[in-house]
């Protein structure tokens, strides 16, 4: 989590909207807006850091998940012994968001910044 002491809020620039628009693609509606993004006020913020977190712009820890119910196709082809990449793909199918995709809604909502979610996400 961003440190509340230093957090630096900044506007995002459109390349990384678009990047973060690109990895939401197939999120749920009501996880996620596209509209969040194009708010002319939007703010973000980055690690800047201070005495409180110890110079490390960071404080606390925060969950991100990827999680899917395992039913129908799915219990099927975990059943089957399907290979991950055939599960992946049945999980997106059904709805599933990404540790990135999750990452990003807590970026939208201030917990932790970009970079950070870079560095734990594959996306």
């Amino acid at each position: 989590k961003v440190c509340r002491e230093c957090a630096e809020e900044y506007t995002p620039d459109q390349p990384l909207i678009d990047r973060i628009l690109s990895v939401m693609q197939g999120v749920k509606k009501e996880v996620f807006d596209p509209a969040t993004l194009k708010k002319p006020k939007l703010k973000f913020v980055r690690a800047k850091g201070c005495v409180a977190c110890g110079e490390t712009g960071y404080k606390g820890r925060i969950g991100v998940f990827e999680i899917f119910v395992v039913e129908g196709r799915m219990e099927q082809l975990v059943l089957a012994g399907a290979d991950g990449q055939q599960i992946r793909e049945e999980a997106l199918k059904q709805g599933m968001t990404t540790i990135g995709q999750d990452g990003y809604l807590k970026v939208i909502d201030k917990v932790t910044a970009v970079e950070e979610v870079e560095r734990i996400s594959e996306e």
